[in-house]
């Protein structure tokens, strides 16, 4: 198998990627690096300026992740800032700042990044959801008990994680597939 660094400290993020890419014949390590993002609403520049950040941290080969969460009805809130929605919102704050939308979509968007000395490629994959009206489940931070994802037969995120269900077959993992492939042939190329 292929060894490769994977930088993050958020352990659901790594099973999903290391279960993924397993099955492409791919190991990833995980490494945790303390980085500074920016912030902003370009999801986009935010995972590139990461994973640069993350590069010159480590100084080898590895890809990085981020999400993105737009709520519709939200004018596409809270975007890049979820984490620290996750950080100062309560489960009942987002039922409250949620509950008269008419429009329960979200929308959460994967990017991958790999880079190395030399190259830099970008996977960006959108996972369309519903927003519950009432938390679901036991595993991990508000979002994970009011959003339903949609291919995870209507459970809740953190309903599936509480049943530690396969997550290469996750809807989670699609970015993930679509990198595994590409590396695959990535190093084919270059070795």
């Amino acid at each position: 198998m292929d060894l490769l660094a994977f930088g993050t400290s958020n352990n659901e993020k790594f099973a999903i990627g290391r279960d993924a890419c397993r099955e492409a014949a791919i190991e990833l390590q995980q490494v945790s690096l303390d980085i500074d993002e920016i912030q902003g609403e370009d999801m986009s520049a935010i995972a590139i300026d990461k994973a640069r950040r993350a590069y010159a941290a480590y100084g080898k080969a590895l890809i990085i992740s981020d999400d993105s969460w737009a709520i519709p009805g939200l004018g596409g809130f809270p975007g890049a800032y979820m984490k620290s929605i996750n950080h100062w919102f309560t489960t009942q704050d987002l039922i409250n700042l949620t509950s008269q939308l008419a429009d329960r979509r979200i929308v959460l968007t994967q990017t991958i990044i790999y880079i190395d000395d030399e190259t830099m490629q970008l996977f960006s994959y959108d996972n369309s959801g519903t927003l519950l009206a009432a938390p679901r489940g036991n595993y991990g931070k508000a979002t994970h008990k009011l959003v339903a994802l949609d291919g995870d037969n209507g459970l809740s995120m953190a309903e599936v994680l509480d049943q530690s269900t396969d997550n290469a077959a996750r809807p989670a993992a699609q970015v993930w597939h679509e990198f595994a492939v590409w590396y695959n042939n990535f190093t084919t190329r270059t070795h």
